[in-house]
Parts: C-alpha cells; structure tokens; sequence
C-alpha cells in the first residue's frame, strides 16, 4: 500500500474544495478570481459612494424644498391667525387696520377721557386744571 504524507493529504482535501467550491483547479485560478472580485467590489463601493453622496444640484434642490416647506409653513401659521389664505386679502386686512388706526388717533385728537379718578384731554389747545384745596 502506498502510504502519503499526512501533508499530502491536506493538499489533496483544499484542492479537492478549491474545484468543488470554487471551480478552480490551480492557485493561479484562484489568485485571478480573487483579483477580479477585489476590482468588482472596488467598483460596487464607488457606485454606492456616487449614489450616495449629494451632488451640488442635489443640494440646490434640497435647499429649494427646505425653502418650500418653510413658506408653506409661514402661509399656514398666517392662515391660522388671521383667517385668510391670499395675498390680497392679507393687503385688504392691513389697509383696514390702518385706517382704523388713523381714525382712532383722528377721535383721540379732541377728546376727554375719564378713567375713574383719571381725566385726559386731548386736543390742540393746552388745559390746565386746578384743584380746590
């Protein structure tokens, strides 16, 4: 019988896997296979960084979306606040207001106010009272 070396046996066992796993028959094979999957996953890695990573027009594009949010938001809060939704009538509301203002201020002008224990006069003409001991 031929006896063989236990190391030959060991070399036989992974040549034996290399071709069963891996269909190669020589380390030269395997060394190419090796090789090419190395350069396949380099290149896997690079697409997924390029995928990944934001451009400069996808950042232009994220900060006009931010700025969209943020104007629907602002549009929504002066909606809740003010009960109008268009540009116009946000105008027509502080025309109003103003010239209620304007028309306060015009009332106030020549006017006496009693708060209480308090008088206020208002007009052009100067007052001057003078209490009785």
């Amino acid at each position: 019988m031929d006896q063989r070396d236990p190391q030959q046996d060991r070399l036989a066992r992974e040549f034996e896997t290399l071709r069963s796993r891996y269909g190669v028959d020589s380390a030269d094979e395997l060394q190419d296979m090796l090789t090419s999957m190395e350069t396949q996953l380099c290149a896997l890695y690079a697409e997924v960084e390029r995928a990944t990573r934001p451009s400069a027009e996808d950042g232009a594009f994220e900060n006009l979306e931010f700025q969209l949010k943020a104007l629907y938001a602002e549009r929504e809060r002066l909606t809740e606040r003010t009960g109008v939704t268009a540009l116009a009538d946000v105008e027509t509301m502080i025309e109003s207001l103003s010239a209620q203002l304007s028309n306060l201020y015009a009332e106030r002008e020549d006017c006496i106010i009693i708060d209480g224990r308090n008088i206020t006069i208002h007009g052009p003409r100067r007052v001057v009272i003078r209490k009785k001991k």
